[in-house]
């Protein structure tokens, strides 16, 4: 499958420099989503069930950290 003449244009208006600091980015957004997933899973392994605050505690960190892993892949990969 062919690029388009568009697709080509802007591949080439793109500055290297541009691409580094994205792609720098998406890193390290990527990293801090992981640590917030990692500390939601030690967070809910530490409290019991009965606790009130136990969904926020498991799902709270959970959709920040993959929202943030997946922001950090669209940026890697763009």
């Amino acid at each position: 499958m062919e690029n388009t003449d568009t697709q080509n244009f802007q591949a080439e208006n793109v500055s290297e420099e541009k691409v580094d600091n994205r792609t720098k980015k998406g890193f390290t957004i990527t990293g801090w989503g992981a640590l917030v997933l990692l500390s939601g899973c030690i967070g809910t392994m530490i409290m019991s069930t009965e606790n009130p605050l136990y969904n926020v505690v498991l799902y709270g960190p959970t959709t920040i950290g993959a929202s943030m892993v997946l922001y950090g892949f669209y940026c890697v990969f763009e």
